[in-house]
């Protein structure tokens, strides 16, 4: 039987990939492009190219959203986003935008990365650190790590990959103490931002800074160490959380 022009097999896995003609290359305007693959009906491959203005974002979201509900109809999937076509840092509204969207996702099982430059790697980190996101999100280096992550996921029905590397993203005590502090109610007269959300303003400042005004040698060599300070950034919290006393946690949990 002749397969279907619009098909074709993944060199990894052996299944069938639908690529149509009109999911390839898709602009909207700037140099920004996605090209989109569906693997095995359950596996979502997104190939991007370029940078994205938020008009971008909006209508590359918008293109994905359409395709997801007419070709994963009712079945979780895995997301895989390509990145080595995009060599500068997004914009943090169109970032924003696009975490925004993706974790109202509820049939989607996670979200696997590859070809990362470092800041979209780094803030990807910080959104999992902070739990912007539902359900895992995996770094892996390239494409044929992706579809074999991807497979183990989808074959084990309890899906203990995730399990582990949610435990790698964040430990047990970092995770009890900032459920705790975000569960704080804010009063009617105060409405500043969160503990968190400025810390992940400051960081997204220092990356535009280095972005705009030092070397691409500094800025990697300082991402890195932005890296570690957030990889490290458990522990610390585990030292605060068991400094107070049970009368502040408990005070805590209250609030």
């Amino acid at each position: 039987m002749n397969t279907p022009s619009d098909t074709y097999i993944c060199p990894v896995t052996k299944l069938t990939i639908l690529n149509k003609p009109e999911w390839n290359n898709i602009g909207f305007g700037n140099d920004y492009k996605i090209s989109v693959e569906i693997i095995n009906e359950q596996i979502l491959v997104t190939h991007n190219s370029g940078t994205p203005t938020l008009y971008d974002t909006q209508n590359a979201l918008h293109f994905t959203t359409h395709i997801i509900e007419n070709f994963l109809v009712d079945r979780p999937y895995i997301h895989i986003f390509d990145y080595n076509g995009v060599k500068q840092r997004f914009p943090l509204e169109a970032r924003r935008l696009a975490i925004k969207d993706i974790s109202k996702r509820k049939r989607m099982l996670a979200a696997i990365f590859y070809g990362l430059i470092p800041s979209i790697k780094l803030s990807i980190k910080i959104g999992r650190f902070f739990h912007q996101f539902p359900f895992p999100c995996l770094l892996v280096r390239n494409y044929t790590e992706a579809m074999e992550t991807t497979l183990t996921i989808l074959n084990d029905s309890e899906r203990n990959p995730l399990i582990v590397e949610k435990k790698k993203a964040l430990d047990c005590e970092t995770e009890k103490l900032i459920k705790d502090l975000t569960q704080r109610k804010l009063s009617s007269c105060n409405a500043d931002a969160t503990p968190f959300d400025q810390t992940i303003e400051l960081i997204e400042d220092e990356i535009q800074y280095l972005e705009e005004k030092v070397s691409k040698t500094r800025r990697v060599n300082t991402l890195i160490r932005l890296d570690k300070i957030i990889s490290s950034r458990n522990e610390k919290s585990r030292t605060y959380w068991n400094s107070l006393r049970p009368s502040s946690r408990a005070r805590l949990k209250n609030e």
